[in-house]
């Protein structure tokens, strides 16, 4: 997504909760995504910034400012997981769920809506999952549910929220969006946690779904939440998740 925003001009700010690759860990880290960016010409900062806690959040937000000036573009992809049953999730992982997936990205819209205000223009695209898509409504004669009490219920809780900030900035030519991917993203911590990945998108195709959310037109494209290769095949008309084996 950094590299896909950099590549159209855009300054960009990436933030994580280390810059560097930890011995043994796979490739990727901010400082090497940073200077991939720079390389080609283009502007970015790699920020320490651990999104569940507020204080990192606000620095963040004045770091960024700071480097670059006002905010146009903000991508909430921070996420925690917690998929374990309802007595197998602890409290303190349910709301580290929530925290991240919901009460981050609400707070970062709060720190970076007034410059989008202020300029009459402005894209966030929250990430969202499937997993706020299931398990479908009741009754139920089938197998158990997949434990979706923290992290499926905390991304419906965003895309919820992604509606009603989009009904309030609009007028302001705000675009407010959620962005679902059409299937599984073989990113480190989705290999970490299958064994295989027959059906997938690729990073790449993801990240280019993602720079048109953050270069829509907020007339017509806002408190939407949208699948991956519906942004980037409209012409095939809305097919939302594609994979049937997972």
């Amino acid at each position: 997504m950094a590299i896909a925003l950099g590549r159209e001009g855009a300054a960009v700010v990436l933030a994580g909760r280390t810059l560097d690759d930890a011995p043994g860990a796979r490739s990727g880290s901010l400082a090497e995504v940073e200077a991939r960016i720079r390389a080609t010409g283009g502007r970015a900062l790699a920020v320490r910034c651990d999104v569940a806690r507020e204080d990192n959040r606000a620095t963040l937000v004045q770091t960024a400012r700071e480097a670059f000036g006002p905010i146009d573009i903000l991508v909430n992809n921070a996420a925690a997981f917690g998929t374990a049953s309802i007595l197998g999730v602890s409290l303190k992982r349910f709301r580290l769920c929530f925290e991240v997936n919901v009460f981050a990205c609400f707070h970062l819209m709060q720190l970076v809506l007034p410059d989008m205000i202020d300029r009459g223009e402005g894209w966030i695209v929250n990430v969202s999952s499937d997993a706020s898509r299931r398990p479908p409504g009741g009754p139920y004669d089938g197998p158990p549910g997949e434990g979706g009490a923290g992290y499926g219920n905390s991304k419906l809780a965003l895309e919820g929220l992604t509606r009603a900030v989009a009904s309030e900035v609009w007028v302001h030519g705000v675009a407010v969006n959620a962005l679902l991917p059409s299937m599984a993203v073989p990113t480190p911590s989705m290999l970490a946690s299958v064994t295989h990945l027959d059906e997938f998108v690729t990073a790449e195709s993801f990240a280019e779904a993602t720079l048109r959310l953050a270069t829509c037109d907020h007339a017509t494209t806002n408190g939407m939440a949208l699948y991956s290769e519906d942004v980037l095949h409209p012409e095939l008309g809305t097919r939302g998740w594609l994979s049937r084996s997972m």
